[in-house]
C-alpha cells in the first residue's frame, strides 16, 4: 500500500500521491476515513480531524494496473498518530499550513 497510518482513529492504508511530513486524517460522521494529502484538500464540516507525523523518509512507487484508472505514481510512507495535537483547531487550510511551518523537528516523536 501507499501510506500506512499507525494508531489513532484513522489507522490503515491509503493510496496517495503525496507523503508530507505532517498529515491530517479525517473520520466522517458516517465512519468513512480518509487522509488530506494534497495541498488543496480540506476537511468537511462533519469530519473529525486527527494529526499524524511521518516516520523517516518517503518514497514513491509506480503502479500499473493495466487500466487507466489506478495507474500512476504513489507515495510510500509510514505515519504515527500524534495524540497530543488537537486536530479540530487545525481544520482550516491556513491554520494547518501555519502550524506545520512552526513545528520543531522532534514534535510528536
Amino acid at each position: 500500500m501507499s501510506l500506512t497510518l499507525n494508531g489513532g482513529p484513522v489507522a490503515g492504508h491509503y493510496m496517495c500521491q503525496r507523503a508530507p511530513l505532517w498529515l491530517r486524517g479525517v473520520v466522517a460522521a458516517n465512519g468513512k476515513r480518509d487522509v488530506l494529502d494534497l495541498p488543496e484538500d480540506g476537511a468537511a464540516a462533519d469530519e473529525a480531524i486527527y494529526v499524524y507525523r511521518r516516520i523517516g523518509t518517503a518514497g514513491h512507487v509506480h503502479i500499473n494496473t493495466g487500466l487507466r484508472r489506478g495507474t500512476g505514481f504513489y507515495a510510500l510512507a509510514k505515519y504515527d498518530y500524534v495524540e497530543t495535537v488537537d486536530g479540530a483547531a487545525l481544520r482550516g487550510t491556513d491554520e494547518w499550513r501555519e502550524w506545520c511551518a512552526n513545528q520543531e523537528p522532534e514534535v510528536g516523536r
